[in-house]
């Protein structure tokens, strides 16, 4: 009674104090239930909604077990409490538990309730559900209602826009007929698949896909897919151009079976993909066989051509951020001297490699190349060896001074090197940088791509503070062509886009060139790619190598008063 007064003055605070006490003072059920119901409105009216469910979950259980004595008055409350908690998922906006919910009731319900709730359960898989939602329910349920119901919506999903998510829709309907070939609903997928599949073939071009759409790689083939999309969008030629996406992540077919079903199925005129230069190189023989050029936007391997004259890469590799800011560094900034910090890695081998060669042949100096292992968090003993190195050449140590108190002050040093080179990620340069910082090291720090994440700032704060590092993206670029790119892609799909789907879009680009060129066979498309020179990509003009890598301007940025500024 004292709960319910102060939860009627809206002081949902003090009621769950009081609540809470109580629940551990009392063994009466009929109390319980009504503490717990109350506590659940308290955190309810808090907007805590998960606290809310947790609260009417522990009354549920509290309840005694359904059996014929007593069974239907047990399953009326059972049922209530069901209900209320399916409310709450709701409004929380989780739909696929409350989905779950609404199930649990099913199981104890009548038939005429049972039919309620499948009708209530459909229509929230038709209109309310997302994508991302109907798959989770699909998996939860993989041989009953509504699995069947959620893989059957998002077909027609799948359907509804358009040719470009074929692959999508093609595994769902397979799916279907698998687990449930009995389904009215399965034939007809099927009858509208092998429609769909005679309308992509009737396209004069078709460009193949192939991404891992599963597995851990998923959602970086994810961000990949949707530059694509976009660039095929926004073609004119949409009506004689389809594209057709199939998942190397399969493990019940090897990468071979699938790019050459693909061929057979739709004989593509170029090939995006694969992610990992692995999976490139693997392609390097059916890509000539078949005169179907494949090119990467991810796989950063270089030389991709030694492989196959069909083989292409447009990743920003670290070829081009080594020199990249080297260049920056020593031609913008004028400096001379550096040291490099660097993880003993792949990422950090190559781009200390690059980055140390360049600097020599603009005859500069690094002083002092420093590994790390991975995951390492104490950087004073590699931080000396830099600053031992730096006082054999223009670094100046001082001695103490005398304190106001008559104590000795530490000695100063006086760095003589100009920059460090932190190729790492954001989280272990922020981290690098206020060791830095403390060890008097305060020269201008540079990195590479690794370090575009805005949380760079919230790790280094200060200390990363006139930091330098190069990419080929930047989200917030004043650059005319990447604000296009962000403003349209953020309209299709609701959100950011990532390097990678920047990349994907300007390596679908490139491809669209060459049709627009009058290539109308990959043999032709691969010839046009090789030639490529100074195309606008969304970083600046870039030029196909001969190693099959695509040399592109890269964004410079700086962290200017705790914010990234684009210099170029």
């Amino acid at each position: 009674e004292q709960a319910q007064r102060v939860y009627d003055k809206h002081d949902d605070a003090a009621a769950i104090k009081i609540l809470a006490a109580f629940i551990r003072t009392t063994s009466n059920l009929a109390e319980l239930v009504d503490a717990y119901s109350l506590l659940s409105d308290a955190f309810t009216r808090r907007g805590e909604y998960q606290r809310a469910v947790m609260q009417l979950e522990h009354l549920l259980s509290l309840l005694p077990p359904i059996d014929t004595l007593g069974i239907h008055t047990t399953l009326q409350v059972t049922t209530k409490w069901l209900q209320r908690i399916a409310r709450l998922h709701t409004q929380q906006g989780d739909l696929v538990s409350a989905v779950d919910t609404m199930l649990r009731e099913h199981a104890l319900a009548k038939a005429e309730d049972q039919e309620r709730l499948v009708a209530q359960i459909e229509t929230m898989l038709q209109t309310q559900l997302t994508r991302d939602d109907l798959h989770a329910v699909a998996d939860r349920y993989p041989t009953m209602f509504p699995g069947d119901a959620a893989l059957s919506h998002l077909i027609q999903r799948y359907d509804h826009a358009g040719n470009n998510e074929f692959f999508s829709m093609e595994q769902l309907v397979n799916r279907l007929v698998e687990q449930f070939p009995e389904q009215k609903s399965a034939q007809v997928a099927v009858t509208r698949l092998n429609t769909l599949r005679v309308q992509l073939q009737a396209h004069r071009y078709i460009i193949g896909v192939a991404l891992p759409m599963s597995g851990p790689l998923a959602p970086y083939a994810k961000d990949i897919l949707t530059g694509i999309r976009l660039a095929i969008n926004q073609q004119q030629m949409t009506d004689s151009l389809g594209i057709v996406t199939i998942d190397v992540a399969q493990q019940d077919r090897t990468l071979i079976d699938q790019v050459t079903q693909l061929q057979a199925d739709f004989n593509p005129i170029a090939l995006l993909g694969p992610l990992l230069s692995k999976n490139l190189n693997a392609l390097a023989e059916w890509a000539e066989y078949y005169g179907i050029p494949v090119v990467s936007p991810t796989a950063t391997q270089p030389a991709v051509a030694r492989h196959g004259s069909f083989l292409f890469s447009t990743a920003t590799t670290g070829t081009l951020l080594g020199n990249a800011i080297a260049q920056y560094a020593m031609f913008d900034l004028g400096m001379t001297q550096f040291a490099i910090l660097a993880p003993d890695d792949p990422y950090g081998a190559e781009l200390s490699t690059v980055f140390a060669t360049a600097i020599a042949q603009i005859e500069g100096i690094v002083l002092a190349t420093v590994f790390y292992d991975p995951g390492e968090t104490d950087f004073k003993p590699y931080i000396q060896i830099i600053r031992d190195n730096d006082l054999k050449h223009d670094g100046i140590l001082l001695p103490p001074l005398e304190g106001e108190e008559g104590e000795e002050e530490d000695e100063s040093y006086f760095p003589g090197l100009d920059a460090i080179f932190l190729p790492d990620g954001h989280k272990t340069v922020g981290l690098i940088a206020a060791h830095l910082h403390y060890h008097d090291m305060n020269v201008t720090l540079l990195g590479a791509n690794g370090w575009n994440n805005s949380d760079l700032i919230r790790y280094g704060e200060q200390a990363v503070e006139g930091g330098v590092f190069v990419d080929t993206f930047n989200l917030h670029s004043p650059n005319t062509a990447m604000q296009a790119f962000v403003r349209d892609y953020q309209a299709s799909y609701q959100s950011d886009p990532s390097e990678f789907s920047a990349l994907a879009y300007d390596t679908t680009q490139m491809v669209l060139h060459t049709i627009h060129q009058g290539a109308m066979t990959g043999r032709a498309v691969g010839a046009s790619l090789r030639a490529l020179h100074q195309f606008p990509s969304l970083s600046g003009p870039a030029t196909m190598t001969p190693a099959g890598t695509l040399n592109r301007s890269l964004v410079v940025i700086t962290v200017d008063q705790g914010a990234f500024v684009q210099l170029n």
